[in-house]
């Protein structure tokens, strides 16, 4: 089973250490009850995303993440742009399938569709990677966490967004999976620190 793992310089004497897996199975399944309201999800999949570092003053990223089968099966993703990146395309964007990890070497753009203006948890986003569109989705947001702060010469805005993806992955040339409706996650991060 494979985790993707980097240790990655931030600037002079600093770096983040990234480790990251997802479409993982777990074993045993997963459930849990509130309100009078039961989760049973047998088999059921999970991902990490264990990030440590100094990150730099000015710290801007978008990052989605998602789980799901096809048929036998099972594939994962992180994507990213903003913080890890090289020549534009981040070294964090991966596909597990069947919990064998394909870096995605092309630069994923995240774009949010609609009226920019709106919160970015107002509308829908397309997450496309160039050139040769190996990553093809449409997010919908479903609802959210947004954490902000305004101190002065310190400022933050999060938006992590919980929702669907539809579209196309292909993580190995001529191996294309369609999807509809997959729970998944997007965050837009802008962090002044």
């Amino acid at each position: 089973k494979d985790i993707m793992s980097l240790v990655f310089p931030l600037g002079p004497h600093r770096a983040s250490l990234v480790t990251k897996t997802a479409g993982a199975n777990i074993p045993g399944g997963f459930g849990f009850s509130l309100n009078g309201t039961t989760v049973d999800q047998r088999p059921a999949l999970g991902a990490m995303d264990y990030t440590r570092g100094l990150l730099r003053r000015l710290t801007i990223w978008k990052w989605a993440c998602m789980s799901f089968t096809s048929g036998p099966t099972s594939i994962g993703m992180h994507l990213s742009t903003g913080t890890y990146d090289i020549n534009n395309i981040s070294v964090e964007s991966s596909v597990f399938v069947n919990s064998t990890l394909h870096q995605l070497a092309e630069q994923v753009v995240f774009t949010q569709l609609g009226d920019p203006t709106l919160p970015p948890y107002r509308s829908q986003w397309r997450l496309r990677s160039v050139p040769a569109g190996r990553v093809d989705l449409t997010f919908t947001p479903a609802d959210l966490f947004h954490g902000q702060f305004h101190y002065g010469i310190l400022d933050g805005n999060l938006y992590h967004m919980w929702g669907e993806y539809t579209g196309t992955v292909e993580p190995v040339a001529g191996q294309q999976y369609q999807i509809s409706k997959v729970p998944g996650l997007l965050e837009d991060h802008y962090a002044l620190w």
